[in-house]
């Protein structure tokens, strides 16, 4: 019983080894994300690590910078006052008082709003 054991552990240890050796051969190779399989994300494209990644890297791609967003912002604080320049060269000048001002930035629209406490009153205004 020893000797059939013995046999039988060192031809699973022989096959089994040459089984793993392999697959991680193949999944350290340069194509190894393309076997690997994942779940469905949505807004990304494929069944695969590598159709994933190439998903992501269009997409990526495809988000290119528009006139419309904002390039840096100044604070000028003798006038109490914040620029934003667009990439397109516009500004957008706001005054702000401190402790009274604060400014909300809309990633989405690319829209940047000003919230003022004036005389016990709230407002919100688009800059």
């Amino acid at each position: 019983a020893a000797e059939n054991k013995r046999v039988f552990d060192r031809l699973i240890r022989d096959s089994v080894k040459g089984l793993f050796n392999g697959l991680i051969d193949k999944l350290s190779g340069n194509d190894g994300a393309a076997e690997i399989g994942v779940q469905a994300i949505t807004g990304v494209t494929g069944s695969k690590v590598q159709a994933v990644l190439e998903s992501l890297n269009t997409l990526k791609s495809s988000k290119s910078i528009t006139d419309k967003h904002f390039r840096n912002a100044a604070y000028d604080a003798g006038a109490y006052r914040l620029t934003f320049t667009r990439e397109d060269g516009t500004t957008k000048s706001v005054s702000i008082i401190p402790s009274t001002t604060a400014l909300i930035a809309d990633t989405q629209t690319q829209t940047i709003y000003k919230l003022v406490v004036e005389s016990g009153r709230l407002e919100l205004e688009e800059v």
